[in-house]
């Protein structure tokens, strides 16, 4: 289940904890399965802060997660941003949906690929 932020925090909310709960008894009865967090954010703010919040969501459902037991290698946390948006629209409700942590299976069949921009090099080393 999915786990929901309020504007611009990362912080997870109470209404929150009962779902990531949930899900963490559903991992440690289910020692094999991997997760995947995605992160995303709405469409407020530019990409690349938003790429950035969306980081911070997962990362904080992940130690969440940690912190209720669940070994932490068995979890990777990934910022989408707001590329995705799971409401439509640019009224508060479609903003809300969209301030969330996602959790997908880390053996879905398939294949997920994730791009971060480069950092820049310094051309002279």
């Amino acid at each position: 289940k999915d786990s929901f932020f309020d504007f611009d925090r990362s912080n997870i909310r109470s209404d929150a904890e009962p779902i990531l709960q949930e899900n963490a008894e559903m991992l440690m009865n289910n020692p094999d399965l991997t997760i995947v967090i995605e992160g995303y954010a709405d469409l407020r703010g530019s990409v690349q802060y938003n790429i950035g919040l969306a980081q911070r969501r997962a990362d904080s459902t992940k130690a969440y997660l940690v912190n209720l037991g669940v070994d932490e290698s068995r979890i990777e946390a990934i910022g989408i941003g707001e590329t995705e948006q799971f409401g439509a629209g640019t009224d508060e409700a479609a903003y809300q949906l969209n301030r969330r942590s996602h959790f997908t299976s880390g053996e879905a069949p398939g294949a997920r690929m994730y791009f971060k921009k480069a950092e820049k090099s310094d051309p002279a080393s």
